[in-house]
């Protein structure tokens, strides 16, 4: 398959899995409201675990989809991991920002943003290029959105 078939399939994919992601965004947003609205009460800090859980498996399989049009092993190993390592930093980054926040100390919480998104950017790029490098045919994440 080349580059360009491999674009139309990716895009395919993304577009049947649209509706669960918004789902899943909804519910997440949702609970990491309630989080604040609710004073932080155990079982809302609960809810937006299990929202967590439910949009890491539906991204997983998202990206075990889109890994499965490259033909080299190392990419779709590589293309797991960039979405896994996304997914991990925007969880880690609403938790410390809840639990900042459970403690009052508010300034942080823009600091962790900063630092997430600086810390995302740079992981995105590094695994994006060790993907080209695996297999050049691959699109990369900016092409197919």
């Amino acid at each position: 398959m080349n580059k360009q078939e491999r674009i139309q399939t990716i895009q395919t994919i993304r577009k049947q899995m649209q509706p669960r992601r918004i789902l899943s965004v909804v519910f997440t947003g949702g609970a990491y409201s309630a989080t604040h609205f609710f004073d932080q009460s155990i079982w809302s800090i609960l809810v937006f675990l299990c929202a967590l859980v439910i949009s890491g498996v539906m991204l997983s399989r998202e990206s075990f989809e889109i890994s499965r049009v490259s033909d080299s092993t190392r990419a779709k190993r590589l293309i797991r991991l960039r979405s896994i390592m996304g997914f991990g930093i925007i969880s880690l980054m609403l938790l410390l920002i809840i639990t900042t926040e459970r403690r009052g100390d508010t300034d942080m919480s823009l600091l962790y943003v900063a630092g997430f998104m600086l810390l995302g950017i740079g992981i995105e790029t590094i695994i994006e290029n060790r993907i080209r490098r695996a297999d050049p045919e691959q699109p990369m994440s900016k092409e197919y959105r």
